[in-house]
């Protein structure tokens, strides 16, 4: 009658690695493209930090971060969003039952 949606979600799961070793030559283009993005964010970082100390009016200052308040609230902030981020993903593991 009606699937559930973990039999859809699992046998589309299954589909999909069936499609991935017929296709296979596929994913080398794919794997370089993310390694590529990569890359690009490595180098994205440390050359912001160095336009924003010297740069007299960066998009974002840097050195509001020597005020410790200031940066123990960005940090905490930044890993409660976090936390809260993987939430969707977390719970459906925590609901399976072990036999």
């Amino acid at each position: 009658m009606y699937k559930s949606t973990l039999e859809i979600s699992f046998s589309h799961f299954l589909r999909t690695c069936r499609d991935v070793r017929a296709f296979s030559y596929l994913i080398i283009p794919e794997l370089l493209g993310q390694v590529i993005c990569l890359m690009i964010d490595a180098s994205s970082l440390p050359a912001y930090v160095w336009h924003a100390f010297n740069t007299p009016h960066p998009l974002i200052n840097l050195r509001l971060l020597h005020i410790p308040t200031l940066c123990m609230n960005v940090s905490g902030g930044s890993l409660f969003r976090i936390g809260i981020g993987t939430l969707p993903f977390l719970l459906p593991l925590l609901s399976v039952s072990k036999p």
